[in-house]
């Protein structure tokens, strides 16, 4: 459930800045439709960039602990910086954060090959919650104040993701067994 969380975390984050950056950019700093476009593409192009990191020489915990904080350093950059150039910086570091949570969260599901189609629903269906219902929360919070101030709801939700990140760790148990498997099946051969 808590790896769920970290999922819907970062479909939130991930999920609204998909729908959000472009119209964010153009009300916030008075820009033309080109420039929010723009900004979109960065924010494609950082996400693309984010998921070539190279996963195992940090570690799930690691990597999804540094992708909260890239990410909500990001998300306050763009919501809260005041010329174009701040939310363009902003845009690209919350998007190469939040490219890796919702895969490295899923990926953690498969670790035990007796129970991975059960767990890997289980953390899409709690994740696609939040690329579902991140935007439109987004904009319900915007429309009550600004649209800035609505997305530093993913800050939080980042806190939250950094918290609950070592529930994404293998289990010691799952290794050794893992590794007794490997060491029988060479054997064999």
């Amino acid at each position: 459930m808590a790896v769920g969380l970290v999922a819907l975390a970062f479909a939130v984050a991930e999920g609204a800045g998909s729908s959000r950056v472009s119209i964010s950019v153009i009300d916030c700093h008075h820009v033309t439709a080109t420039i929010g476009t723009l900004a979109y593409a960065s924010f494609l192009t950082a996400l693309t960039a984010g998921r070539r990191l190279v996963l195992h020489r940090f570690g799930r915990v690691t990597v999804l602990r540094t992708a909260a904080a890239v990410t909500a350093t990001g998300v306050a950059l763009f919501a809260l910086g005041p010329s174009t150039g701040l939310a363009f910086a902003g845009s690209l570091l919350w998007r190469m954060g939040a490219a890796l949570g919702f895969p490295v969260s899923m990926s953690s599901g498969a670790d035990e090959p007796a129970r991975a189609a059960r767990r890997v629903s289980v953390i899409t269906s709690i994740g696609y919650c939040g690329f579902v219902g991140g935007p439109p929360l987004i904009g319900f919070l915007g429309n009550q104040s600004t649209v800035g101030h609505a997305l530093l709801v993913i800050t939080v939700l980042m806190a939250l993701s950094a918290v609950i990140a070592g529930t994404t760790r293998r289990s010691p148990d799952y290794r050794t067994q893992s590794g007794s498997d490997t060491q029988a099946h060479t054997a064999a051969l």
